[in-house]
């Protein structure tokens, strides 16, 4: 979940996500449905299970964040830095209030009440309306008027 709550957008917008369920052979791959903030399905397949860890996003992904702890099954926990050629580089300039209210006046509604790319380990039937919700009850502050609005713009898969 941290690698995934890691990703965004090659064009730096978050995901949402959830797991829809494992493919098994020698050693178990898991397959997350992702939507984007500009509202474009797709699927990613992790294998957490590989004895060497990967930190190269997937094709249309880079990472936003310059690195990341990963927890193993027996509790430790490594650090790892990303390789600036994965990191999404254009960052808002948060100090000034016109550049940043001009900067966000053009992104998608979803993306405006994400704080953070995020998701659930388990399938949910409603994806993604109930995991957006979750996101932003828990994590973040939207009117309930508009985040219904929000999610009566996204059409099911």
């Amino acid at each position: 979940m941290r690698y995934l709550n890691n990703l965004v957008t090659e064009d730096g917008l978050h995901i949402v996500y959830h797991r829809v369920g494992s493919l098994f052979g020698d050693k178990p791959i898991d397959r997350y449905e992702i939507l984007s903030s500009d509202l474009k399905y797709d699927d990613i397949y992790i294998s957490i299970y590989s004895e060497t860890v990967s930190l190269i996003p997937p094709d249309g992904y880079l990472f936003e964040r310059d690195s990341i702890n990963i927890e193993f099954d027996d509790g430790e926990e490594e650090y790892y830095e990303i390789d600036e050629v994965y990191l999404y580089g254009d960052k808002l300039d948060v100090s000034n209030t016109e550049s940043l209210l001009n900067a966000t006046k053009n992104l998608p509604p979803l993306e405006k009440i994400l704080f953070d790319s995020g998701g659930i380990n388990f399938n949910d039937p409603d994806f993604p309306y109930g995991v957006i919700t979750y996101l932003v009850e828990n994590l973040g502050f939207c009117p309930p008027e508009k985040l219904a609005k929000v999610l009566t713009e996204i059409k099911p898969r």
